[in-house]
């Protein structure tokens, strides 16, 4: 679950790709990167599981057991936490078809898929 990305146009790097992530070529810059491999990361969908916990917990009011939740101990609550996790989810799978399959094709698809769910926002508001 570790994330970097090194722009670089120095090539001293020596087999970094061979260790440690992908390397990409564009032009004169070398993209090097450290993704998580493919399929689903588990640990991230219990963290927005949970978050989904704390969201329903903060509005049952007179609750003990809201409490425990992030709402009471900081200045963001559990909504924060969960769009944050599905940032971050997203970016993993962006990024590696950015990468391999280009810009262009990488922000539509990524633009797709906000349309998608700003289209089913609207819809739930509009029943």
């Amino acid at each position: 679950m570790f994330s970097a990305l090194v722009l670089s146009s120095s090539p001293d790097w020596g087999d970094w790709s061979d260790n440690f992530g992908c390397s990409w070529r564009t032009g004169n810059m070398t993209i090097r990167t450290i993704l998580p491999p493919r399929g689903r990361d588990y640990r991230l969908d219990r963290l927005r599981g949970f978050a989904n916990w704390a969201i329903y917990l903060d509005h049952i009011p007179n609750n003990a057991v809201n409490w425990l939740t992030q709402r009471n101990y900081g200045f963001s609550d559990a909504a924060d936490l969960f769009v944050f996790i599905s940032g971050y989810t997203a970016s993993f799978v962006y990024a590696r078809m950015m990468l391999e399959r280009g810009f262009v094709i990488g922000a539509t698809r990524l633009l797709k898929r906000a349309w998608q769910i700003y289209m089913a926002h609207l819809v739930l508001l509009v029943m």
